[in-house]
């Protein structure tokens, strides 16, 4: 027997401990927190405690006599094969792998194998040890993500962030901070805050590190020099950060930039001042009219002091005929208009009008958006009165004094025109086509100011319009937008000219209206967009060439059919790059027929790709001319049909086939009806006629001697006999006669039909008429037989559906083909039953008639009738 060493150590301690307290075992591995499994030399499972079943799902019942693979995953398997030896110490600690419990879940263990071994310290087998870590595995993903997720609130949030040790040198910063400091990527790495102090504010740093080392948080103010020397404002929000013993390790700081915010607060302390001790009324109210501001020069100017004005609303100081040109004005601003200038009236505390002038303009806060509007009034009462006497002298002088030539031309001139004075716009004079350019009388437009009115429709234009006046003197069709009293827009060239008028400087305004020429510029250009989608996005090939039939355009669709780019394909000429040699000379008399004007032109050819292949290609081609007519060059429109030719054959051939295969059967079917009837007309009949016969002749043996009383009864059977037999007899000729007429083969198809229909209204009420153009039909046997079972067909369908008391049967001729045409006054077939798929006897009766090339056409009127027209050719070819 061969002496193997026995191991030392706690396995084998255990081992004897096992078998000296096995209860004592059994109740310390049941308790065991992880799976516990004994194998025996061969891997298979001897004892499973509790832990394993909860842990894989199985039961001990189901793990007992397994091998232990069951457990293991089969990734993991090739680490565990080499275990199992004849000889040596195998043993496993913590091996990281993957338990596969019985619903196929993958579990993370660590996996602990131990020997062990009988008296002679031979390996008995084998204690594994399953340590859950989906636990750790969860905690170890927690940790990583939550670490993930730090450093990106660290680097895409919206302030500086830094990290600092507790002597304010940087550990960690986010690309703000970087970029408030004026570094680099990267450039604040082991930096010291102190580094970007201003000196006078050193000692202010100084004393917020204490603090921060007494773990005091704290917000703070402080002012630093950026590389590039730019002296920069912050806010700091500094927070202490301590260890687990709690004591002070660094800092947590939030920097922003509030340079611009401080510049703000002075520029407001400033104009403060400004608004307060100016002489003019300033007034700020909300987007809903409501004053919120109201400085001295207001109560000057209105009578109201502050306290009895702010929260109450504009409206107050406005006349009512002008509350709608208030709503105009804020409108204006809310879209962030400035308005300078403006000339208008407004209502003081006692309620007496005056004139003002307006300058009104948005208030926006920090983020840009217009929450306000702030206006400056100045009273112009005085000035105004006094500028209107002067003008209205000096225009009347100028009037008297202007020569009848000029008076006749401006009045009567079909352009508007209109005089103004260039300082503040006033109105002079307007001739009569202003006035009904506009709408405004001349009456609405004397002595107002173009400013107060509500003609131009962006005051940009107006104040570019009086800048080249002031400093041109002339402005020259210019394209603006005015509104016109009844609130239309329209489009305009402005031509204006300084002139002086009584020692002072006006202006003579000309408009001419282009709005409908605008309109169609409009329409065109958008008309030309879509056109170009559309050729870009159409799987049509387009392409256009000039009179040399040099290409000049060519779409995706072209490219992806020849296999040209446009780059390779402009410039080139059409015929070349793509039409076969021998196809060329024909294709360029067709282009020059094109360029002569003759028309469109639509033809199938054969094209080459780029790659050498040759497609199938419909081409629509038409000459393209100028507005005058000439023509100027072609435009072509070309699809690949190489596969629906294709198709369109292989169906041709498919229908072709079909049609030949349809003749056959139908030539078989009666075949086989010629024979059937021959069959039942010469062996059944002869059969039948012998049967007869051998019946009469006992009828006549019959003995009344012999029979006795019973003669006459037997005689009766004898008689029925005879009259079953001719029952028969007349049925088997009917169906003889139904499956091959032989009034067909003998006089022909018109008199066989004729005599169809005879039969019917033998056995049916239904009369019939008879309309015969013609009385024979030359045609081959084989399809007259198909041409009679239509004709069939078609009494059955009026028997079994019409309702019909009459059918009218018309044979008529043509050139070359036979019209036969079965009509009745029943209740009309629908348009929807003939197309049914299952009216199989409608398809039967279609299907025979392409058999000999004919055509079946059925119509129907509802509570009128029913109208069957067969179509079929003289002579057809035998198949």
């Amino acid at each position: 027997m061969k002496t193997k060493t026995t191991p030392t150590g706690s396995v084998h301690e255990i081992d004897r401990g096992v078998n000296a307290q096995p209860e004592l075992f059994s109740f310390m591995v049941e308790s065991m927190i992880d799976g516990a499994v004994i194998l025996d030399k061969g891997g298979r499972i001897t004892y499973a405690n509790q832990s394993i079943c909860r842990l894989s799902g199985f039961s001990k019942d189901e793990l007992t006599g397994s091998k232990y693979l069951i457990l293991i995953d089969h990734a993991e398997r090739s680490l565990l094969k080499n275990i199992f030896s004849d000889s040596g110490y195998k043993k496993i600690d913590q091996l990281k792998t993957i338990l596969r419990s019985k619903t196929g879940k993958e579990i993370h263990v660590v996996l602990s194998w131990n020997p062990y071994f009988n008296n002679d310290g031979e390996i008995e087998g084998y204690c594994l040890f399953f340590k859950d870590m989906t636990q750790e595995k969860m905690l170890d993903g927690a940790y990583k993500e939550s670490k993930e997720n730090y450093r990106l609130f660290i680097e895409n949030h919206g302030e500086g962030i830094g990290i600092v040790d507790k002597d304010e040198n940087f550990i960690l910063t986010n690309p703000v901070a970087e970029q408030i400091f004026g570094v680099a990527p990267s450039g604040l790495a082991n930096r010291n805050l102190k580094d970007f102090i201003v000196p006078e504010q050193f000692q202010k740093i100084l004393e917020e590190t204490k603090k921060r080392s007494q773990l005091v948080k704290s917000t703070y103010e402080v002012d630093i020099i950026t590389p590039a020397g730019e002296v920069r404002n912050l806010l700091v929000t500094a927070t202490p950060q301590v260890d687990r013993e709690g004591n002070h390790t660094g800092n947590f700081g939030v920097f922003r930039n509030i340079t611009e915010l401080k510049r703000t607060e002075e520029t407001s302390l400033k104009l403060a001042s400004i608004v307060e001790s100016s002489d003019d009324a300033i007034i700020g109210m909300t987007l809903d009219g409501i004053i919120s501001s109201w400085n001295k020069g207001a109560e000057n100017v209105f009578g109201y002091s502050s306290y009895e004005i702010i929260g109450k609303p504009i409206s107050i100081l406005i006349n009512d005929q002008d509350q709608e040109e208030e709503a105009l004005l804020v409108e204006k601003i809310r879209n962030g208009e400035h308005i300078k200038l403006y000339r208008t009236k407004r209502r003081k505390k006692d309620g007496s009008e005056f004139e003002v002038s307006l300058t009104i303009s948005p208030i926006r806060n920090l983020m840009g958006e217009i929450v306000g509007v702030a206006s400056i009034i100045r009273d112009i009462t005085e000035r105004r009165k006094a500028e209107k006497l002067r003008l209205a002298i000096e225009a009347a002088e100028v009037l008297l004094k202007s020569e009848e030539k000029f008076s006749k031309a401006f009045h009567n001139s079909p352009v508007p025109i209109c005089i103004t004075t260039l300082k503040n716009a006033q109105i002079i004079e307007v001739n009569e086509s202003f006035e009904e350019q506009t709408g405004f009388t001349k009456e609405e437009l004397k002595d107002r100011s173009l400013l107060k009115l509500p003609v131009f429709h962006d005051l940009q234009d107006l104040k570019m319009i009086i800048h080249n006046l002031t400093n041109k003197g002339h402005v020259r069709n210019q394209e603006i937008t005015i509104q016109i009293k009844n609130g239309d827009n329209r489009i305009c060239l402005l031509s204006a000219e300084v002139f002086e008028l009584g020692g002072e400087p006006c202006v003579l305004t000309v408009l001419l209206d282009i709005t409908e020429r605008q309109l169609a510029k409009k329409i065109i250009a958008e008309s030309q967009q879509r056109l170009e989608l559309m050729v870009e996005q159409t799987i049509v090939g387009f392409i256009e060439c000039d009179t040399s039939f040099m290409i000049t355009s060519w779409n995706p669709s072209a490219e992806r059919i020849f296999g040209f780019t446009a780059k390779e394909a402009i410039g080139q000429h059409i015929g070349k790059l793509f039409v076969k040699e021998e196809d060329l000379e024909e294709r360029n008399k067709l282009w020059r027929d094109i360029l002569r004007a003759e028309g469109g032109i639509s033809t199938i050819n054969a094209n080459q790709t780029k790659d050498g292949r040759t497609i199938t290609c419909e081409w629509h081609d038409t000459a393209i001319t100028d507005h005058k007519g000439h023509v100027i060059g072609i435009v072509s429109l070309v699809a690949d049909i190489s596969e629906r030719m294709e198709i369109e054959e292989s169906l041709r051939n498919s229908h072709e086939q079909l049609k030949h295969f349809a003749q056959h059967l139908q030539t078989v079917r009666e075949e086989e009806r010629v024979h059937i009837s021959r069959e039942l007309h010469d062996s059944l009949g002869q059969s039948l006629t012998g049967l007869k016969m051998y019946a009469f002749n006992i009828s006549n043996k019959l003995n009344s001697e012999l029979l006795g009383k019973n003669f006459d009864n037997v005689r009766n059977q004898a008689k029925e006999v005879l009259g079953i037999i001719d029952s028969i007899m007349q049925q088997v000729r009917k169906i003889a006669k139904d499956l091959r007429p032989p009034i067909l083969d003998e006089v022909g198809l018109i008199p066989a039909i004729e005599s169809h229909i005879r039969e019917i209204t033998k056995q049916t009420s239904i009369k019939y008429e008879f309309i015969k153009m013609i009385h024979t039909v030359e045609m081959d046997p084989a399809h007259s037989i198909e041409v009679f079972r239509i004709f069939q067909e078609a009494c059955t369908n009026i028997i079994r559906h019409a309702n019909a008391t009459k059918i009218i049967v018309r044979v008529n001729a043509k050139m070359n083909s036979y019209i036969l045409e079965v009509e009745d006054n029943g209740c009309g077939i629908k348009e929807t039953d003939i197309s049914k798929i299952k009216s199989l006897g409608l398809l039967g009766m279609k299907e025979r008639s392409q058999v000999f090339g004919g055509n079946l056409e059925i119509t129907g009127v509802e509570g009128k009738g029913t109208k069957v027209v067969l179509t079929f050719p003289k002579k057809t070819n035998k198949t």
